[in-house]
């Protein structure tokens, strides 16, 4: 069922005409025929953010251009900041997390309900898979988007809360296709089915306790003792404080057999020590094996392997027209119909860090130093 809603994704797309960037554009300015837009640029690695005046590119087939009127930060852009992880070419434009209306659509390849000038839409931006190239970047005034990773957005959202979704919903729907899930269907989990998210309270793992919810299974999480009303009001059946790892360990496993039925062979790990859930999973499954964990910070070099318990890097398929696949599902199908019926809900809370292109950098580096809890950070970049 996936595959074939996957399908209608990509099927929808259809040509339409080309059209300009539209007059409210105030901040283009034309040199001598060409226009350019004002970006928050990485000249080097490890240098500042600096603003700076680049050519605007023009949408191809498939492809839409987007006015950002707010825009995300994720702990990634401080990694390609300070040490040019996949990084190739400068100056760059970082960046993937947008809330903003559609300027221009491509000549062709562009679903209709994408191609009309003034759309308010989110967006994830490609900077990370494009590697760098500036053009794709999402802390600019003007970014070429890929269509498929673009979905409109209710009237009555704002745009903070537009920008705070795509990479939530990037994340946490490829854990799921990593796990073999089948995160269209609500009946996915069965009855007997419960799934871990460890580290809930961290924005991805907000989003991924939504959709494995939305999927049938009953929803284990953990997080700070503060985050437990929250993650609850969005699905979460149970919550244990993780802080106490041999605590949080007996917790999960003492709710889950003492049910007698359920089963649990799936982790979502936003955040927290690998060695918990690894437990938990092998206490669970003995040596059945089966079970997975899919973990989105990048696996410690050091960590340990266990038996049975299988651990990947979250992550989408390897290759352009694969990726662009996943990415129609998930943008053009699921997040616009969830959407469209309330069942998703941007989450965390927005947590306004800046105004302006000028203020990126700043919050990029107290979000490394200090972090960000339960919320998500965003710059605002249009009232």
């Amino acid at each position: 069922m996936a595959e074939s809603l996957v399908q209608m994704g990509l099927m929808a797309a259809s040509e339409s005409e080309q059209t300009q960037p539209s007059a409210i554009m105030s901040s283009i300015t034309t040199n001598g025929g060409s226009k350019t837009h004002l970006a928050a640029q990485c000249t080097d690695k490890g240098t500042p953010l600096s603003v700076s005046s680049r050519p605007t590119p023009t949408p191809g087939p498939g492809q839409v251009l987007i006015r950002p009127s707010a825009v995300a930060l994720n702990i990634v852009d401080t990694i390609q900041r300070d040490i040019g992880f996949h990084v190739d070419t400068y100056p760059s434009v970082l960046g993937s997390d947008i809330g903003g209306t559609i300027v221009s659509a491509g000549p062709s390849g562009v679903p209709e309900y994408l191609s009309k000038p003034g759309t308010r839409v989110t967006t994830f931006a490609s900077a990370f898979f494009e590697h760098g190239n500036p053009d794709y970047g999402a802390f600019q005034e003007l970014v070429l988007v890929p269509a498929a990773s673009v979905s409109p957005i209710p009237d009555g959202m704002d745009w903070p809360e537009a920008a705070s979704l795509p990479m939530n919903i990037y994340v946490a729907l490829a854990a799921w296709d990593m796990c073999g899930l089948d995160y269209l269907s609500p009946t996915a989990g069965g009855k007997n089915e419960a799934i871990l998210v460890w580290g809930a309270a961290t924005s991805i793992g907000t989003m991924a306790v939504q959709t494995a919810k939305l999927m049938g299974y009953t929803v284990v999480a953990t997080a700070s003792e503060a985050n437990h009303e929250y993650l609850r009001g969005l699905g979460a059946d149970v919550v244990f404080d993780y802080h106490d790892i041999e605590a949080a360990q007996k917790s999960v496993v003492g709710f889950v057999q003492g049910t007698q039925w359920m089963k649990m062979r799936y982790c979502f790990l936003g955040a927290g020590d690998l060695a918990g859930p690894q437990a938990i999973l092998k206490e669970l499954n003995g040596d059945q094996g089966g079970a997975f964990i899919a973990h989105a910070p990048l696996v410690p070099a050091d960590a340990k392997t266990v038996d049975g318990v299988e651990v990947k890097f979250i992550s989408p398929r390897e290759g352009d027209d694969e990726r662009e696949k996943q990415y129609a599902g998930w943008f053009n199908v699921y997040l616009r119909e969830k959407l469209a019926d309330g069942k998703i809900r941007p989450s965390p809370e927005v947590k306004i860090v800046g105004k302006g292109l000028a203020a990126i950098d700043a919050a990029l580096t107290d979000l490394k130093e200090k972090g960000v809890k339960c919320a998500k950070p965003v710059i605002l970049l249009q009232e």
